[in-house]
Order: structure tokens, then sequence, then C-alpha cells
């Protein structure tokens, strides 16, 4: 046609739609059908300047370029996906269907707008999929990307056409919801939409590493989006999908995932990737995955996969899965479909393997769901073609002697997470667990003892009592411990004390900002708390997490001080009795690329020098949007007028632009902290530290009998 208009896709600018191209006239156009445009990278080049769209020095934006781009992936992906199953019976994307199926499931090619919106103020930071039925085209919108204050800090001003990681996530939201069901078919909600999030991220990164196309430098080759998003680390997740920790027991991980899929569908890519990791071990000998050739070879259909490596046998299964499985399927559905497809393409050869990398993410034999829309799933950690699992009892044993009833999670996620099981005799969970042998991570709750974190290593037909050591939390409202201080209600300050990461303190009062100096917002807000008895403290833990009430994630504290009284020795109701005993780093809570993200605000331990108090008192420094330079405009330059991207200032200038002066932001005068914890030894239990020693700020370094007095506490306790 001369244009980006073919059989599989027609791609042009959308200026202000985002239901389909609304400038036709903006498609490039090429007599001789050499799509090679100039590209000047104008939006970086410009600073995210709206301008660009205007200026024909800058290609009108590059749009020649990016539509171009857009339309060739679009095809890409339509071919790699063929060759997986998504034919015209299956209900793919094409203008003609050559006679493979009745009229009516024809005329549906994929419509991808470039630059979609780009003249509005709502057409960045995004690209989205719209499915409908067999015969009704496909829509696409890729965005472009910028910082916004207090929402999103992608590394650059960029376009979403050249991520190809966000285009093909893209496209396979249409091969999922097309082949789950039949034609008209849909994955729907809940862990069927987690799993359409998931699909689309394993896609782009299978596609991606099996042409050879990534890691590009120091890029992980399983983040999703790093061009976009300017992480290297993880992308646009929480996780690059090889180094998530999660499991089936995870759900609702992330406070700020609750109202989209796309938290949640880490849990199903990281039990994919296990998958993938199985498969590609147990073939490496006949057939490497690093043999470039052989995988060109299958990714291009030249070759079954029987004889490729494990991971396109791997993603051959996971197409197969998708016409296997009922509509609307939960993540166990789509484990019994991915079983099946083994055993109709591969005669069963690797049912062991599967089995025992679904269980060691939780999805084992006896793993529950209710139906998709369960986000408290039981986890289970065996497998049914297992003979010599591990044979596990929990039992808990405290500093003080006693047998906490505590309970125990599989992972590094207590809140909103489900439990494998407690130390509770009428707890309702069973005294034994059976693991497939492998290492896990235990997180341990318990009121009075706060979080504690174990690594255990599981042995084959191993049988034994796994007794977990917990300490007395000194700071726990369980054990007597009292907190005040700032806060906007008396249950902020209990919820700081008590034992978990599922409830936080909050202080979000605007004018106590007031009067203070230019650049300080949260800075000084404080709670004091009276520990459960006079002790020698020597670490604290303390957690930046969220809770799932929609609160801005940039409010979660950064760096923070603690300072303490002796009421033996002073009066702890007087400011001046405090003596600061320890300053975190700034960056204690680093929060990350992008935006803060919830595995860097989890609870953290911090060694404190060995104090003496009654009182702790936990002093905030910065919140992630007021100390992170990351979220600061001096690291985003803009040439948007309409747009200052710094966290601190920039989020008023939106909302006046946007006729909403009376919803001024107060983000950066808001701060939230989930958890505090204080461990040590009761004062009747040591001999008095000098304190002489501690007055100040005090240092790790120094004499070699200081280094003992610090270490010797820690070496004497049993800590994992």
């Amino acid at each position: 046609t001369f244009s980006t208009r073919g059989n599989n896709a027609i791609t042009a600018v959308s200026n202000a739609s985002f239901i389909s191209p609304d400038t036709v006239v903006l498609a490039p156009v090429s007599p001789t059908r050499e799509y090679d445009f100039a590209w000047t990278d104008a939006w970086r080049s410009s600073a995210c300047d709206p301008t660009a769209h205007l200026n024909p020095l800058l290609n009108f934006n590059d749009f020649e370029a990016a539509t171009a781009n857009l339309f060739a992936m679009h095809n890409r992906m339509h071919d790699w996906s063929y060759l997986l199953g998504w034919t015209e019976v299956n209900s793919n994307l094409q203008l003609h269907n050559f006679g493979n199926t009745p009229i009516d499931r024809a005329n549906d090619p994929e419509l991808g707008s470039a630059q979609a919106g780009r003249l509005t103020v709502n057409g960045r930071d995004n690209a989205n999929q719209i499915t409908l039925a067999d015969g009704i085209p496909g829509i696409t919108n890729q965005y472009l990307w910028q910082s916004l204050a207090g929402i999103i800090y992608p590394g650059a001003c960029v376009d979403g056409a050249y991520d190809m990681a966000i285009i093909a996530h893209e496209y396979t939201h249409a091969t999922t919801n097309r082949m789950t069901g039949g034609p008209d078919g849909s994955l729907g909600g809940g862990q069927a939409g987690n799993m359409g999030e998931a699909w689309s991220d394993l896609a782009a990164i299978e596609y991606l590493q099996s042409f050879g196309l990534t890691p590009v430098g120091r890029e992980s080759p399983f983040a999703m989006s790093v061009y976009a998003t300017g992480d290297p680390e993880a992308g646009i997740r929480n996780y690059a999908i090889d180094q998530s920790p999660l499991n089936f027991s995870n759900f609702q991980y992330d406070p700020n995932g609750l109202t989209t899929p796309h938290a949640d569908s880490e849990i199903f890519g990281a039990v994919q990737y296990s998958l993938r990791k199985t498969l590609i071990e147990k073939y490496q000998a006949d057939y490497p995955f690093e043999d470039r050739e052989l995988q060109i070879d299958c990714v291009e259909g030249r070759l079954s996969a029987q004889v490729c490596p494990g991971n396109r046998r791997w993603v051959q299964m996971m197409f197969d899965a998708l016409l296997i499985q009922p509509a609307g399927p939960s993540m166990l559905d789509n484990r019994d479909a991915t079983l099946a497809s083994n055993l109709v393409r591969f005669d069963g050869a690797d049912l062991v393997e599967l089995w025992d990398a679904y269980a060691s993410r939780g999805q084992g034999e006896k793993a529950f769901t209710i139906d998709r829309s369960d986000v408290n799933p039981r986890p289970d950690f065996s497998s049914p073609m297992h003979e010599n699992e591990a044979d596990i009892v929990f039992a808990t044993l405290a500093d003080d002697g006693s047998a906490p009833v505590a309970n125990i999670y599989v992972g590094r996620y207590e809140a909103r997470s489900v439990p494998i099981g407690d130390t509770n005799p009428n707890g309702g969970f069973p005294g034994a667990h059976r693991f497939v042998p492998g290492r896990y991570e235990f997180l341990v709750q318990a009121n009075g003892y706060g979080l504690t974190r174990f690594v255990e290593e599981f042995q084959p037909g191993e049988s034994r009592t796994l007794t977990f050591s917990l300490r007395r939390n000194l700071a726990s409202h369980h054990n007597g411990a009292v907190a005040s201080g700032v806060a906007d209600s008396d249950a902020d300050l209990l919820e700081l004390i008590d034992d978990t990461e599922s409830t936080n303190w909050q202080s979000t009062d605007a004018a106590l900002a007031e009067g203070k100096a230019e650049g300080e917002f949260v800075e000084g807000r404080a709670v004091t708390v009276r520990l459960s008895e006079r002790a020698t403290v020597s670490d604290v833990q303390v957690s930046a997490f969220l809770t799932p009430d929609g609160q801005n994630r940039f409010t979660a504290l950064r760096s923070f001080d603690i300072a303490a009284c002796d009421a033996q020795r002073a009066d702890c109701t007087q400011d001046a009795a405090f003596t600061t005993v320890y300053r975190s780093p700034d960056d204690a809570f680093e929060g990350g690329f992008l935006r803060p993200k919830a595995p860097r605000l989890q609870l953290k331990s911090f060694d404190i020098p060995d104090t003496l108090a009654t009182h702790l008192r936990l002093i905030v420094r910065d919140s992630q949007c007021t100390g992170a330079p990351q979220y600061q405009g001096e690291a985003h330059p803009s040439g948007d007028p309409t747009n200052d991207p710094d966290c601190d200032t920039g989020m008023n200038l939106q909302l006046t632009l946007l006729g909403l002066p009376e919803f001024s932001s107060n983000v950066p005068n808001e701060i939230r902290i989930s958890e505090f914890q204080a461990f040590g030894s009761p004062a009747s239990g040591r001999s008095e530290p000098d304190t002489g020693a501690r007055s100040g700020l005090v240092t790790r370094g120094g004499s070699l009998g200081w280094m003992l007095l610090i270490l010797l506490p820690l070496l004497a306790r049993r800590r994992a």
C-alpha cells in the first residue's frame, strides 16, 4: 500500500484519540516501500517539549520513524505468534484470512496508534490494548513517556513506539484473550487478568531473548520495558522476572497494585520463570540455550519444539495451554492446562520437573483457590510426583524461653499474604508440611516478637522440626510499649508498634510544615515509644511499606534518626532529654527507579550502638518525595512549560493547569511508616553501658574493645 497499512496491521499517529489512529495523514508514505526514516530522538533532545509535534525541523517529533517501527514490530509479533499457534482458526488479527475461516472472522488487523494522545494531558506514560471479538480489529496505543510529579519518573523523555518489550506486551494481550475460551472468550479479571499481564511480559522477554536482542549493556534481560522506564534492573515491575521471590501465597503483596492486575501478575511470572529455567536446564546438554543458530531455527519455525532448547519447549506449552484452559481461568486452571499440554505435545516427558517447579512456587499438589477472583488462595509446596519430599513441623523458641504463637509465611511478604502454617495447635493448619527439596525463605510474625526472616535448605527425604528463634520486641504494644507524638489518630500510633506490616502510622497535616524553612516538609515529625521495659537496645527494625487504601507511594519514609532517653536518668517528657544515637543513611529506603517500589520499602534491620533506654524516638528526615534525588526536578529537565516534575513542587502546577487549584497536592507534607520494632536485652541482664561513649552521634568505628562490645551480644544470640 506504500504506507503502514498491511494485512496484519494498520498504523498511524493519533493526536488525541485513544480508540484508533485519528490522523491517517500522519502515516509514513514510501513510493519505493523502503521505510527507513530519519530519527532525531526529538522527544528526548527537546526534554519533552510539546511543540516538537509541530516542528518540521524535528520531523514532527519523528512521527514517521515511530509509526514505521510500531507497524514493523506488530508484523514481527504476528509472525512469531503465528508459529506458536495463533493462526486464523485460533482467532488472530488479519485483514484477510485466506479462506481459513468464515469471512466474518476476518477484517480485523491490529490498529496501532503511535504517540497516542500526544496533544492531550493524558497521553503520557502508558500503553494499552483493546481486544474485541474475532472479526473486529484490535486497537493498541503507544504513548510518549515523561516524568510527572509524584507519579512516575522514567529515565528520560522517550517514545514507547521504540520499546519492543512494550509493543510485544500489548500485542500479546490480543493473543491470550483471543486464544482463551474461543473466538469470543475473555480472560476477565482476578487471577485471569493477572495472568494476562504476565503472559504479555513473558512473551516480550522470550521474543527478545530468543532472537538474541537482549541484554543491551548492563540491563537485565528479564526486566520489562527497560528503554521506556530507564530502569535496567526491573523495568516497569517490582522485580526482574528471574529475581522474583513471589509465590502463590502473595496476592495483593503490593499495596499500590490492588486496583490493577500488574503487581499480582508478577506471581504468575515467577512461576513461569521457574518452569522455563527448569526446562532449559533439563535439555541444555542436547539443545544448548546459548546456541544462537539453533535458537533462530526454532524461533523462525524451521525446527519443532521437540528438538529445541528448553525455552522453546516452554513457550510452546504456554501457547498450547491457552487453547486448553477454560474462559476466565484461575492460575491453577492454567497449571493443569500446561501439564495437559505437556502430555499432548511431549508425551508427558516433563511432568516430574514441571510439578517440582510449580510446587517450589506454592502451586503444588494441595494448593487451592476458590476461583479466579480468590485473593487468598492456599499455597502448597508439595508434588504428587515426588517420592522424597521433606516433611517439616514448625515450632518457635523465644529468647525469654517461651514458645510464641506465630504465623509462618514462605517468602518475603507478610501483609495480605496467606501463611503456610502457624504454631497454634488450634490454628486450622496441618501440623506437618511437605516441601519439594530446595531453598526457601521464611518470614515469621508473632505478636510481641515482631517479624523475623529465615532461610532454610530442605534436603530430599528429611523429616524434622524446624524451630524458629524469636526475640522479644521491646517496642511492641503487645508487650506494653506505648507510642505518642505526631499522628493523624491514636490508632495510627498503635499501628506503628503492632508487630505487622499490614498497618501503618501516618502524619498528613500540611499545617505542620508551616513556618519551616523552604524544603522542609515532613522533616522532624516524630513518634516516641516508651519501651516495654528498660533495656539495652542493639538494633531496630523499620518498615516504609504502605497499606492498601490508596496511599501515594511517594509519601513513604526514606530516612530517619533514632534518639534515646533513660527515664532513670532524665525526664523523658522533655525533648532535651533525648540524645540522637543513630542516623540512617539518606537512602535507608532507596525507593528505586521510576517510582518507589514495594521491595525497597519492606522491613529492614538497622544496627544501632548498644543504648540503655526506656524510650526511643523515631524522627523523620525525609519521605520518598522530599528526599530521593531521582524524584526531584534537577534529575528530570523539562522542556514542557506545563510540567514541573519535581515531587516537592510540581504536583500543584499540574492541578492548577487542570483548573483544580482547590485540590492542591499534599503529598510533600505526608509521611507514612508501617512498623517500628526494637530488640536488645533487659537492663537487669546486662551491665550498664558507658554512657559517655554514647553521647551525640555514635559511629561504628573505634577500638577493638568497642567492636567487641557490639559484636559479642550479637554472637550470643542465634539469629538467622
